[in-house]
């Protein structure tokens, strides 16, 4: 099997990984200490495993982070929280994640992440390495919705196929039009709006009020139901450019051949 386990893990491709045995066979031989690897298994991965694959999960699935602060002032960002949920709005995981680095800001008016969370002796969190495995596994051949998922996969180190992405805040319709800023500034006149507006917006929904910290199961929820209501229109547009690509490489192939 691939251990996962590096000082600078590569980012794990969701369409490829795990890549010997079935996907969930592999995991439970691994939680069971049957099979050698480097990566730790604590009491919280088994228990996020037994309730994964105990139950159905869709083609569709709703991914959202939390961050705290490292490095100088806190600066830089670092995974503390995982959030998955199923288009059923039902939760597939949720789990706090410890930090290798150390923490100089938790960010807690924003995160809601508290020093106590992210301790080892907390039954509620894992390491990041379990967490990125798991979340690997879920994502693998399945649609993953949220709001600018880049951060949350960079944050997890992993790749997914663009045409699985379903990226509330890259998706043209929900995006600001600012033709003034790209002309004076240049660049795209699409801006990304705040997840926040957005919910507000389309959902009538108020979420990340202002002094209350950041929900990842509030905000996973927001970006499902703001898929659903565009999923068929974000859908064609999707398979509207699967066809484009195709017929571009035909094209590309012809022009080669001549």
């Amino acid at each position: 099997h691939r251990s996962i386990m590096h000082s600078s893990p590569p980012p794990i491709s969701c369409s490829t990984y795990p890549h010997q045995r079935s996907d969930w066979d592999h995991a439970r031989l691994l939680s069971q200490g049957d099979l050698p690897c480097d990566l730790p298994v604590s009491q919280n991965f088994n228990r996020a495993l037994s309730r994964i694959t105990s139950r159905s999960i869709g083609r569709v699935l709703s991914l959202d982070c939390e961050m705290v602060g490292v490095g100088p002032e806190g600066l830089n960002s670092a995974l503390a929280r995982v959030t998955v949920m199923d288009y059923d709005e039902k939760i597939v995981l949720d789990t706090f994640v410890q930090v290798d680095d150390i923490v100089t800001d938790y960010r807690t008016y924003v995160s809601g992440i508290a020093p106590s969370d992210l301790t080892s002796s907390n039954l509620k969190t894992m390491t990041k390495e379990e967490c990125r495995y798991l979340v690997s596994i879920l994502l693998k051949g399945r649609i993953v919705i949220g709001h600018a998922l880049d951060n949350d996969l960079q944050a997890l180190n992993l790749s997914h196929p663009k045409h699985d992405i379903r990226d509330t805040a890259t998706y043209v319709p929900y995006m600001k039009v600012d033709v003034a800023s790209a002309v004076k500034f240049g660049g795209s006149a699409t801006r990304r709006r705040k997840l926040r507006d957005l919910a507000l917006e389309k959902l009538d929904r108020n979420i990340q009020g202002i002094g209350q910290a950041h929900s990842p199961v509030e905000d996973a929820r927001a970006a499902l139901q703001l898929y659903k209501i565009a999923s068929k229109e974000w859908e064609t547009l999707v398979n509207w450019k699967k066809q484009q690509q195709v017929m571009e490489k035909k094209l590309e192939e012809r022009q080669d051949r001549n």
